[in-house]
């Protein structure tokens, strides 16, 4: 396959998949965009991964233009973003962090402040090319097959001395204030593996931690 076939391909695929939205009258789209790290790339690679990026995220962007009354969301890692596409993170309601493999507090601040360093990076200090306004965490739930507690646990302990929950970790670290960035949220990736308790406790317990009064 060429990369023209392969270009077309993947514009096929992109355009099916945005049509979904108006076809189930759906409120907006989610765009998981993993990436892949610059640092190193060989020129013809480069160039390569920059082509492919703008394309897809002007197919985006051009849906975008079409629906202002849809919610957008960016879910992945803003470093990974070329230059030329950083400007495009304003037209996105949400940036969601791939968070779910953090294990503390602390790695989620490093991976807010990676993201807003990228557009430093780009633009310099003086311009806002990654909004500070949006960011949302994301988690993940237990598993009852991971016999080990490694999925959906942080590596720090409570007060008890039992692991913490990453999702309630997350929480908590989403109503610390902070004066560089906000986050205005929590994107739990497998929310589901409450269902087998038909109090759905760990989901409560968490909404209850960003909000008191639920």
């Amino acid at each position: 396959m060429t990369e023209e076939d392969a270009q077309r391909y993947l514009n096929e695929r992109t355009d099916a998949m945005l049509v979904l939205c108006d076809n189930y009258g759906y409120d907006g789209i989610l765009i998981d965009y993993t990436g892949l790290s610059m640092v190193g790339m060989q020129e013809d690679v480069l160039q390569q991964y920059k082509a492919r990026q703008q394309n897809f995220f002007s197919r985006v962007l051009d849906w975008r233009i079409k629906h202002t009354d849809k919610t957008l969301v960016f879910y992945g890692y803003v470093q990974y973003l070329a230059p030329e596409n950083m400007d495009m993170l304003d037209k996105y309601n949400h940036l969601i962090l791939k968070t779910a493999s953090s294990k503390n507090m602390e790695d989620l601040t490093l991976n807010v402040f990676m993201a807003i360093q990228a557009g430093i990076d780009v633009a310099g200090t003086n311009a806002d090319l990654v909004p500070k306004d949006r960011f949302i965490a994301c988690t993940q739930f237990p598993q009852q097959e991971d016999k080990d507690m490694i999925i959906g646990y942080w590596d720090t302990r409570d007060a008890n001395g039992n692991k913490v929950l990453a999702a309630q970790g997350t929480a908590q670290w989403i109503v610390q204030a902070s004066p560089d960035y906000t986050c205005t949220g929590i994107f739990i990736i497998n929310i589901q593996k409450d269902y087998y308790n038909n109090t759905y406790g760990t989901v409560r317990e968490t909404i209850h931690i960003m909000n008191p009064n639920k």
